[in-house]
C-alpha cells in the first residue's frame, strides 16, 4: 500500500460517544490541503476542546449508525446531539476512493471558528443537552 498522503484532500476523523461510552466513529474527505494551522484554529472553538453538533457545520451526524449496533437504551438521556473531534489530516491515498467528500476544509474550519464556542443543541434531533 502507497502510504504517500494525497496533499489536495483532508479527512475529518469524529466520533460520537453516547453517555453509556459506547462509540461509533466517523470520518468525511473534504477538499483542499490539510494545514496544521486549521487544527489551532478549531479546537478553542470546540466546546471543551473537543465537542461539536455536526449538523451545526454540515457534517454528517452519526446518531442514526450508532443506533444501527447499538440498540436503543431504555434511559433516552443517552443520546444528546454532541460528536468529538478526533483529527484533521491529509487523506490517504485508499480513502479518495471509500469516503465521499461533504465539503471543503477550509468553508468546514470556518463554520467552525463562525460558532465561536455557542453550539446549538436543537439543531440536532437528539439535541436534549
Amino acid at each position: 500500500m502507497n502510504s504517500q498522503k494525497n496533499t489536495s484532500f483532508s479527512v475529518l476523523e469524529y466520533m460520537y460517544r453516547d453517555a453509556a461510552n459506547w462509540k461509533t466513529p466517523g470520518q468525511v474527505l473534504l477538499t483542499g490541503a490539510f494545514q496544521q494551522s486549521y487544527v489551532d484554529l478549531i479546537v478553542p472553538e470546540l466546546d471543551g476542546g473537543r465537542c461539536f453538533i455536526a449538523e451545526q457545520i454540515g457534517i454528517p451526524p452519526l446518531q442514526d449508525q450508532h443506533l444501527e449496533f447499538y440498540e436503543p437504551i431504555e434511559d433516552e438521556d443517552l443520546d444528546h446531539a454532541y460528536h468529538e473531534f478526533v483529527a484533521l489530516r491529509a487523506a490517504e491515498p485508499d480513502e479518495l476512493e471509500k469516503l465521499i467528500v461533504v465539503g471543503d476544509v477550509a468553508e468546514v474550519v470556518a463554520r467552525i471558528r463562525a460558532v465561536a464556542n455557542r453550539w446549538d443543541c436543537t439543531l440536532s434531533p437528539y439535541g436534549r443537552w
